[in-house]
């Protein structure tokens, strides 16, 4: 197997020349891994960017690497690999080295052979499945992986599992977060299908390290009643997380929620009217709060949640409410004097400052801004120009109305001076002049994400590249909000970050391929703006083409008159003189246009639409119509082959892009059809104009 030296090999050129590759005898596989061994230590890396974990061929040929690097990702594509690696070894410190794992096997065709694997791993600290999960897997855990720190299991329905299994699990006494499917209420018509109860989980919390539990409310709602009324021997549980945002949560569990758990530091609670003060003496005695995540009633007022005891030491608020007031926003202000991350998600559009100029600067401490859902034009203007410190604007998920003034407003009232990530909202489209208005007065940007009309991008890029070189325009999805950063992303690599924990390259590896998307559909998108404009040209000259033939046609239609009534033609010509018998039929059309007045500018017209016509099929652009738009839908699905369910994202934007390319596979129809018609029109004219010449 001839290939270039390893030393002079891109990591492009290695994935490049592993991703197609199939060998059939296994000593191919040995002879690449020898080939492969001088570049060990980034060899894992490797595996992640051919994604090894579709391919069974790359998980045999990089397994032995990556137990010893200890991250391990199983799908069912490669998992009897990584069954019959572990078999062929049968040694009990094969794969006791694996401390990451994930787990993805929708059929379950090798669950009763991977349970024995998963028992070998007894240093497994980070497990995270979709599927597969029961009582007896649990069991397994609780027995061999004494060592695991993180379970996820929350793309798992949960319905296999119950108390016994829970109990099972308790037995790894390491355990700090636990996450399983949040699915269903206690009113769910399916609720007999979940085998757990609020019990089990309180057998989880009540473990000496847990930091945070998550599943369905009303079951932390029933564990932490149950260990309150069983008294719990007086001890209190050191859990930091606690996510109770739900209606089926009462303001007793808000409660007793600070007698059982006073070191929390993240909260998630419902507040209904008529229970501020209840809800603010609870957060009054959480010490070591730092993050509150509350959804408000429609009339709860902010002045009764005790603000001044607990909001200084807020450094993270998330608020859901219906109506947000003036004096609501310099409450929070004043109180939340530490506050770093603000998030605000309205129901409604209603605000009730006409004029920004009477507010004093707020929350003069805020990095991170993100709005959400109905925000107000008002409310927009206020905390983008009051909030003199912010870094980052985030308003990808809101719906802003006349976002241009809006922008023209905050920009001249000095606003966003230190801002150096702008994203502005995905379904409000800015004109041209707005977003190179924004781009080019704000000092500090450095990343902006805006849409702007499709024609405009183009447009937009250039006047960036030209006069703003130090600003990057970023795409929508490869955007991490505060709302999904902070503790509640989806991706475990988030946690084992907050854990001291190495993430791996599973992550590297994503923004890679999320910058390689992104890089995809902004050529895709220029190479369908300027097809379009190369359509646009084509159907307008076959339309100023179709004209012309019909001027022409009502001349040709003139000349067959003349030709056949010589005698009323004006001044007394010799029939002799204009005969086609005569010497003179001798004369050369162009000779005997010119000899002809009334001629000559219809062979003028005729002439000058035949060159057209050949210019128009000589063009290049005409040949390339069918060829570039199939270009174009060959790459978008190469692309859609690689993304994962996790970027809904993209959905959106690959929506728009197959409506443009329908667009213009309409448009070129029309175009055919329009050209067929020129053809045969010119064809016809060409046959009579050489009719009436040979008379």
């Amino acid at each position: 197997m001839k290939v270039p030296g390893l030393q002079t090999a891109s990591l492009d050129f290695l994935v490049n020349w592993l991703s197609p590759m199939q060998p059939e005898n296994p000593k191919d596989v040995a002879t690449v891994y020898q080939y492969l061994l001088p570049a060990a230590p980034l060899l894992a890396d490797l595996a992640i960017s051919c994604e090894y974990y579709n391919r069974p061929f790359l998980t045999q040929l990089f397994l032995p690497i990556l137990i010893a690097k200890g991250q391990l990702h199983v799908r069912a594509a490669n998992m009897r690999q990584v069954v019959e690696y572990w078999k062929s070894v049968r040694h009990e410190n094969a794969v006791s080295s694996v401390s990451h794992l994930k787990v993805e096997d929708e059929e379950g065709m090798q669950y009763f052979s991977f349970l024995p694997l998963l028992g070998n791993l007894t240093n497994l600290q980070v497990l995270v499945i979709g599927s597969l999960v029961g009582d007896d897997l649990l069991a397994v855990l609780g027995i061999n992986c004494r060592h695991l720190v993180i379970f996820d299991a929350r793309e798992d329905p949960g319905n296999l599992v119950t108390d016994v299994g829970l109990a099972y699990l308790a037995m790894c006494k390491k355990l700090r977060r636990v996450y399983f499917s949040v699915f269903a209420d206690e009113y769910d018509s399916s609720l007999e299908q979940l085998g757990f109860t609020g019990k089990g989980v309180a057998l989880l919390l009540s473990l000496a390290e847990i930091e945070q539990v998550q599943c369905s409310e009303y079951l932390l709602r029933d564990a932490l009643h149950f260990l309150y009324q069983a008294s719990y021997q007086g001890c209190t549980l050191d859990v930091h997380c606690m996510l109770l945002d739900h209606p089926q949560v009462s303001v007793r569990t808000l409660q007793i929620l600070p007698i059982l758990c006073p070191k929390l530091n993240v909260v998630s609670l419902r507040c209904d009217p008529g229970n501020e003060r209840t809800v603010g003496k609870s957060l009054k005695l959480l010490p070591n709060l730092r993050m509150l995540i509350v959804t408000m009633g429609s009339v709860c007022r902010f002045q009764d949640l005790s603000l001044t005891t607990y909001g200084p030491q807020l450094t993270y608020l998330y608020i859901t409410t219906c109506l947000l007031e003036s004096r609501d926003v310099i409450l929070l202000s004043r109180e939340c004097c530490r506050l770093k991350t603000l998030v605000l998600k309205m129901y409604s559009f209603g605000f009730d400052v006409p004029n920004t100029k009477s507010i004093e600067p707020l929350f003069p401490t805020v990095e991170k801004l993100e709005l959400l859902q109905n925000i107000s034009v008002r409310l927009f203007k206020v905390l983008n120009t009051k909030m003199e410190n912010l870094k980052e604007v985030h308003c990808c998920w809101a719906t802003i109305h006349n976002l241009d003034e809006a922008l023209r407003v905050v920009v001249e009232d000095g606003g966003w001076k230190n801002v150096e990530l702008l994203v502005l909202p995905t379904s409000n489209t800015v004109s041209l002049e707005a977003a190179k208005m924004a781009a080019s007065s704000i000092p500090e940007l450095r990343r902006l994400a805006v849409t702007v009309p499709i024609p405009d991008e183009n447009k937009l890029h250039a006047y960036v590249g030209q006069c703003l070189p130090k600003l990057t325009l970023i795409e929508y999805f490869s955007l991490l909000s505060p709302s999904t950063t902070e503790f509640m992303s989806s991706s475990s690599a988030t946690y084992l970050a907050a854990d001291r924990l190495p993430p791996g390259p599973e992550q590297r590896a994503a923004e890679e391929a999320d910058l390689r998307r992104q890089e995809l559909f902004r050529q895709l998108r220029q190479e369908l703006v300027k097809q379009r404009e190369q359509l646009g040209n084509t159907e307008q000259r076959l339309d100023t083409i179709n004209e012309n033939l019909k001027d022409t046609q009502k001349n040709i239609n003139g000349i067959k008159t003349w030709w056949t009534t010589p005698k009323q033609q004006p001044g007394g010509k010799d029939e002799k003189a204009t005969s086609p018998t005569s010497p003179d039929s001798d004369l050369k059309p162009s000779q005997f246009a010119s000899s002809n007045p009334d001629l000559s500018a219809a062979y003028q017209r005729t002439y000058n639409l035949k060159g057209l016509e050949e210019e128009f099929e000589d063009e290049p652009e005409f040949d390339d119509f069918r060829s570039s738009t199939a270009r174009v839908n060959a790459k978008l699905d190469s692309d859609l082959d690689e993304m994962s369910a996790g970027l809904s994202r993209l959905k959106g934007l690959a929506v728009g892009l197959g409506t443009e390319i329908t667009d213009q596979s309409i448009m070129i129809d029309r175009i055919h059809t329009k050209a067929d018609k020129a053809d045969l029109t010119i064809g016809g004219q060409n046959t009579q104009i050489k009719k009436i010449l040979k008379r």
